[in-house]
Protein backbone atom coordinates (compact mmCIF):
# COMPACT_ATOMS: atom_id res chain seq x y z
CA UNK A 1 0.00 0.00 0.00
CA UNK A 2 3.03 2.29 0.03
CA UNK A 3 2.63 3.03 -3.68
CA UNK A 4 -1.02 3.86 -2.99
CA UNK A 5 0.04 6.32 -0.28
CA UNK A 6 2.48 7.98 -2.68
CA UNK A 7 -0.11 8.38 -5.44
CA UNK A 8 -2.87 9.67 -3.17
CA UNK A 9 -0.57 12.23 -1.55
CA UNK A 10 0.55 13.42 -4.99
CA UNK A 11 -3.07 13.75 -6.12
CA UNK A 12 -4.13 15.59 -2.96
CA UNK A 13 -1.42 18.24 -3.34
CA UNK A 14 -2.07 18.47 -7.08
CA UNK A 15 -5.78 18.98 -6.35
CA UNK A 16 -4.98 21.97 -4.12
CA UNK A 17 -2.56 23.57 -6.56
CA UNK A 18 -4.82 23.13 -9.59
CA UNK A 19 -7.82 24.57 -7.80
CA UNK A 20 -5.80 27.50 -6.44
CA UNK A 21 -4.34 28.23 -9.88
CA UNK A 22 -7.80 28.16 -11.48
CA UNK A 23 -9.29 30.61 -9.03
CA UNK A 24 -6.22 32.86 -9.12
CA UNK A 25 -6.34 33.07 -12.92
CA UNK A 26 -9.96 34.18 -12.80
CA UNK A 27 -10.07 36.44 -9.75
CA UNK A 28 -6.45 37.53 -9.27
CA UNK A 29 -4.93 38.05 -5.85
CA UNK A 30 -2.62 35.05 -5.91
CA UNK A 31 -1.65 35.21 -2.23
CA UNK A 32 -5.25 35.52 -1.07
CA UNK A 33 -6.62 32.77 -3.34
CA UNK A 34 -3.82 30.31 -2.61
CA UNK A 35 -4.14 30.96 1.12
CA UNK A 36 -7.90 30.46 1.00
CA UNK A 37 -7.84 27.25 -1.04
CA UNK A 38 -4.90 25.62 0.74
CA UNK A 39 -6.13 26.72 4.16
CA UNK A 40 -9.59 25.26 3.58
CA UNK A 41 -8.11 22.10 2.09
CA UNK A 42 -5.75 21.52 5.03
CA UNK A 43 -8.53 22.21 7.53
CA UNK A 44 -10.72 19.69 5.72
CA UNK A 45 -7.85 17.19 5.74
CA UNK A 46 -7.98 17.42 9.50
CA UNK A 47 -11.73 16.89 9.56
CA UNK A 48 -11.44 13.84 7.32
CA UNK A 49 -8.69 12.37 9.47
CA UNK A 50 -10.67 13.08 12.64
CA UNK A 51 -13.70 11.32 11.18
CA UNK A 52 -11.67 8.13 10.80
CA UNK A 53 -10.30 8.52 14.34
CA UNK A 54 -13.76 9.01 15.87
CA UNK A 55 -15.34 6.04 14.17
CA UNK A 56 -13.89 2.61 13.62
CA UNK A 57 -14.21 1.55 9.97
CA UNK A 58 -13.88 -2.23 9.65
CA UNK A 59 -13.90 -2.19 5.83
CA UNK A 60 -10.97 0.11 5.04
CA UNK A 61 -10.38 -1.12 1.50
CA UNK A 62 -14.00 -0.58 0.46
CA UNK A 63 -13.94 2.98 1.81
CA UNK A 64 -10.60 3.74 0.14
CA UNK A 65 -11.95 2.41 -3.15
CA UNK A 66 -15.08 4.59 -2.85
CA UNK A 67 -12.97 7.66 -2.01
CA UNK A 68 -10.70 7.18 -5.02
CA UNK A 69 -13.68 6.65 -7.31
CA UNK A 70 -15.23 9.92 -6.13
CA UNK A 71 -11.96 11.80 -6.53
CA UNK A 72 -11.41 10.31 -9.99
CA UNK A 73 -14.68 11.96 -11.06
CA UNK A 74 -14.30 15.26 -9.19
CA UNK A 75 -10.64 16.02 -9.90
CA UNK A 76 -10.76 15.99 -13.74
CA UNK A 77 -13.64 18.48 -13.63
CA UNK A 78 -11.95 21.09 -11.41
CA UNK A 79 -11.15 23.55 -14.19
CA UNK A 80 -14.48 23.05 -15.97
CA UNK A 81 -16.50 23.56 -12.77
CA UNK A 82 -14.64 26.69 -11.72
CA UNK A 83 -14.68 28.32 -15.15
CA UNK A 84 -18.38 27.57 -15.66
CA UNK A 85 -19.28 28.88 -12.20
CA UNK A 86 -17.26 32.03 -12.86
CA UNK A 87 -19.72 32.93 -15.63
CA UNK A 88 -22.35 33.25 -12.88
CA UNK A 89 -20.07 34.93 -10.34
CA UNK A 90 -19.83 31.77 -8.24
CA UNK A 91 -16.22 30.75 -8.83
CA UNK A 92 -15.16 31.51 -5.26
CA UNK A 93 -18.08 29.57 -3.83
CA UNK A 94 -17.26 26.62 -6.08
CA UNK A 95 -13.60 26.72 -5.03
CA UNK A 96 -14.64 26.75 -1.38
CA UNK A 97 -16.90 23.72 -1.78
CA UNK A 98 -14.32 21.79 -3.80
CA UNK A 99 -11.58 22.60 -1.28
CA UNK A 100 -13.67 21.29 1.61
CA UNK A 101 -14.89 18.20 -0.26
CA UNK A 102 -11.50 17.29 -1.73
CA UNK A 103 -9.73 17.92 1.56
CA UNK A 104 -12.21 15.86 3.57
CA UNK A 105 -11.97 12.86 1.26
CA UNK A 106 -8.18 13.08 1.00
CA UNK A 107 -7.89 13.44 4.77
CA UNK A 108 -9.48 10.03 5.28
CA UNK A 109 -6.94 8.19 3.15
CA UNK A 110 -3.81 8.10 5.31
CA UNK A 111 -5.63 7.29 8.60
CA UNK A 112 -7.40 4.42 6.85
CA UNK A 113 -4.05 3.12 5.61
CA UNK A 114 -2.60 3.45 9.11
CA UNK A 115 -5.61 1.65 10.55
CA UNK A 116 -5.05 -1.18 8.07
CA UNK A 117 -1.39 -1.36 9.10
CA UNK A 118 -2.44 -1.65 12.74
CA UNK A 119 -4.85 -4.49 11.97
CA UNK A 120 -2.40 -6.38 9.78
CA UNK A 121 0.03 -7.11 12.62
CA UNK A 122 -0.36 -8.49 16.12
CA UNK A 123 0.98 -7.36 19.48
CA UNK A 124 4.16 -9.40 19.14
CA UNK A 125 5.22 -7.41 16.10
CA UNK A 126 4.66 -3.92 17.52
CA UNK A 127 7.99 -2.68 16.16
CA UNK A 128 7.08 -3.80 12.64
CA UNK A 129 3.76 -2.01 12.97
CA UNK A 130 5.46 1.23 14.05
CA UNK A 131 7.97 1.02 11.19
CA UNK A 132 5.21 0.40 8.67
CA UNK A 133 3.22 3.41 9.88
CA UNK A 134 6.32 5.61 9.83
CA UNK A 135 7.05 4.52 6.25
CA UNK A 136 3.48 5.37 5.20
CA UNK A 137 3.73 8.84 6.74
CA UNK A 138 7.14 9.44 5.16
CA UNK A 139 5.93 8.33 1.73
CA UNK A 140 2.88 10.57 2.11
CA UNK A 141 5.16 13.57 2.67
CA UNK A 142 7.30 12.59 -0.33
CA UNK A 143 4.21 12.42 -2.55
CA UNK A 144 3.14 15.86 -1.36
CA UNK A 145 6.60 17.28 -2.07
CA UNK A 146 6.69 15.70 -5.54
CA UNK A 147 3.36 17.30 -6.50
CA UNK A 148 4.40 20.68 -5.08
CA UNK A 149 7.44 20.65 -7.37
CA UNK A 150 5.92 18.96 -10.42
CA UNK A 151 2.75 21.04 -10.48
CA UNK A 152 4.11 24.52 -11.26
CA UNK A 153 7.31 23.38 -12.97
CA UNK A 154 6.09 20.52 -15.16
CA UNK A 155 2.36 19.84 -15.21
CA UNK A 156 0.92 23.34 -15.59
CA UNK A 157 3.34 24.42 -18.36
CA UNK A 158 3.01 21.18 -20.32
CA UNK A 159 -0.61 20.13 -19.80
CA UNK A 160 -2.45 23.37 -18.87
CA UNK A 161 -5.03 23.34 -16.06
CA UNK A 162 -7.59 21.08 -17.73
CA UNK A 163 -4.89 18.58 -18.68
CA UNK A 164 -3.39 18.64 -15.19
CA UNK A 165 -6.74 18.02 -13.50
CA UNK A 166 -7.46 15.18 -15.95
CA UNK A 167 -4.01 13.69 -15.33
CA UNK A 168 -4.65 13.75 -11.57
CA UNK A 169 -7.99 12.07 -12.22
CA UNK A 170 -6.19 9.31 -14.09
CA UNK A 171 -3.85 8.79 -11.13
CA UNK A 172 -6.82 8.61 -8.75
CA UNK A 173 -8.53 6.06 -11.01
CA UNK A 174 -5.35 3.97 -11.14
CA UNK A 175 -4.95 4.26 -7.37
CA UNK A 176 -8.51 2.95 -6.94
CA UNK A 177 -7.36 -0.28 -8.55
CA UNK A 178 -5.09 -1.08 -5.59
CA UNK A 179 -7.81 -1.36 -2.90
CA UNK A 180 -10.10 -2.88 -5.54
CA UNK A 181 -7.66 -5.76 -6.04
CA UNK A 182 -7.56 -6.38 -2.29
CA UNK A 183 -11.35 -6.21 -2.06
CA UNK A 184 -11.74 -8.85 -4.74
CA UNK A 185 -9.13 -11.08 -3.09
CA UNK A 186 -10.61 -10.86 0.40
CA UNK A 187 -14.27 -11.18 -0.56
CA UNK A 188 -15.90 -14.14 -2.22
CA UNK A 189 -17.97 -12.16 -4.69
CA UNK A 190 -19.80 -13.75 -7.58
CA UNK A 191 -18.39 -13.19 -11.05
CA UNK A 192 -21.29 -10.86 -11.82
CA UNK A 193 -20.51 -8.61 -8.85
CA UNK A 194 -16.79 -8.66 -9.66
CA UNK A 195 -17.51 -7.64 -13.26
CA UNK A 196 -19.77 -4.81 -12.09
CA UNK A 197 -17.20 -3.41 -9.68
CA UNK A 198 -14.39 -3.73 -12.22
CA UNK A 199 -16.52 -2.04 -14.91
CA UNK A 200 -17.21 0.89 -12.60
CA UNK A 201 -13.51 1.32 -11.92
CA UNK A 202 -12.72 1.09 -15.63
CA UNK A 203 -15.34 3.75 -16.44
CA UNK A 204 -13.64 6.12 -14.00
CA UNK A 205 -10.34 5.64 -15.82
CA UNK A 206 -11.88 6.05 -19.30
CA UNK A 207 -13.62 9.25 -18.19
CA UNK A 208 -10.35 10.85 -17.05
CA UNK A 209 -8.40 9.62 -20.07
CA UNK A 210 -11.07 11.07 -22.38
CA UNK A 211 -10.84 14.47 -20.74
CA UNK A 212 -7.05 14.32 -20.90
CA UNK A 213 -7.11 13.52 -24.61
CA UNK A 214 -9.39 16.50 -25.26
CA UNK A 215 -7.61 18.88 -22.87
CA UNK A 216 -6.69 21.43 -25.55
CA UNK A 217 -10.20 21.53 -27.00
CA UNK A 218 -11.69 21.89 -23.52
CA UNK A 219 -9.23 24.64 -22.60
CA UNK A 220 -10.10 26.53 -25.79
CA UNK A 221 -13.82 26.08 -25.14
CA UNK A 222 -13.48 27.41 -21.58
CA UNK A 223 -11.43 30.35 -22.82
CA UNK A 224 -14.09 31.20 -25.41
CA UNK A 225 -16.81 30.92 -22.79
CA UNK A 226 -14.95 33.25 -20.45
CA UNK A 227 -14.28 35.78 -23.21
CA UNK A 228 -17.95 35.73 -24.25
CA UNK A 229 -19.08 36.29 -20.67
CA UNK A 230 -16.69 39.23 -20.26
CA UNK A 231 -17.88 40.75 -23.56
CA UNK A 232 -21.51 40.51 -22.45
CA UNK A 233 -20.68 42.26 -19.16
CA UNK A 234 -19.03 45.14 -21.08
Amino acid sequence: MQFFALMTAFCAMGFQLTLAQCITGLLGGAVLQYSLVIGLFIGSLGMGAATVAWKNYPRQYEILFAIECLLSWITPLIAIIIFKLDAHGLALLGATILSILGGFLSGMELPLLVSDAELSVNASTKIDETNQIQRLVGIDFLGTFAAAVAGPLVLFPLLNLTGTSAFLGILSAVAAGIPLRLILIKNNFSNKIKSLIFSMSLCNLIFSVGLFAERRSIAQWLSDQTFTAMSEED
